[in-house]
């Protein structure tokens, strides 16, 4: 069974699949997302809210999921994947490459920010923000929502160039809220690359964050970056911003 319903804008439309979805099923979408679309005079972007991949009874079900991806697939602007399968991580940067759709995958403790995305004209599903109050050669930017490589080719990447005119080195504040999700595929390389290029550039790196991935990442790799590096606690952010600016 397929459980559809649209957000109260009618610019979304969330499908909730539960149990093996079968051939009927996939019909019975296919009808409903259609009558919409001619009843409202409105293609809605799409939330697909699954605890699990999905599952198919039978090879007919796979023909006509297959069947409704392909009819719509032009037609569909955004799709919002939310699970917390591993299965589904990162299957926004795969299926990106097939699908017409602009695909981004979501945790499920993050679904009203999946529906605000879909919602939304613009792929921004984060940013960089960039924080005041502290001296000119610091870089300091705190994380939201899904990084994407335009975050450090619109932002990052030409901020830190704008302060090296000036600065011979510059000193690095890195936040990572609690309202981060996660980086895209792109955007993981980008940080790479971004970090290999100013490898001398910075002396002091302050990252700030309770993801234990990154913490322990940061302290791995700290060795090799040529800079003071040190690790905070969220709570410890103000610590952090007078270190940096020592």
């Amino acid at each position: 069974m397929i459980d559809l319903t649209f957000s109260p804008s009618g610019k979304v439309a969330i499908l909730r699949p539960t149990g093996k979805s079968t051939a009927q099923d996939f019909a019975t979408l296919d009808k409903a997302f259609d009558d919409y679309i001619n009843e409202h005079d409105v293609v809605p972007n799409l939330v697909i809210h699954t605890g699990r991949f999905p599952q198919w009874q039978g090879p007919g079900a796979l023909v006509a999921h297959l069947h409704f991806i392909k009819q719509h697939q032009k037609l569909i602007k955004k799709v919002a994947l939310v699970s917390d399968n591993p299965v589904l991580k990162g299957v926004d940067e795969l299926v990106d490459h097939f699908v017409g759709a602009k695909i981004r995958d979501f945790p499920e403790a993050h679904f009203e920010k999946a529906v605000a995305w879909a919602e939304m004209e613009a792929d921004d599903p984060g940013n960089f923000e960039l924080l005041s109050g502290l001296p000119n050669d610091v870089v300091a930017i705190k994380a939201h929502g899904i990084i994407t490589a335009d975050d450090y080719r619109d932002m990052l990447v030409p901020l830190v160039a704008k302060k090296l005119e000036r600065h011979e080195q510059l000193k690095l504040l890195f936040i990572i809220g609690e309202d981060f999700i996660r980086y895209a595929s792109g955007a993981v390389w980008d940080d790479f690359r971004f970090g290999v290029m100013h490898l001398g550039d910075f002396s002091k790196i302050a990252i700030v964050s309770d993801v234990a991935w990154i913490r322990h990442s940061v302290k791995m790799f700290a060795p090799l970056m040529g800079a003071k590096v040190r690790v905070f606690h969220l709570e410890e952010e103000e610590k952090a911003r007078s270190w940096i600016k020592t």
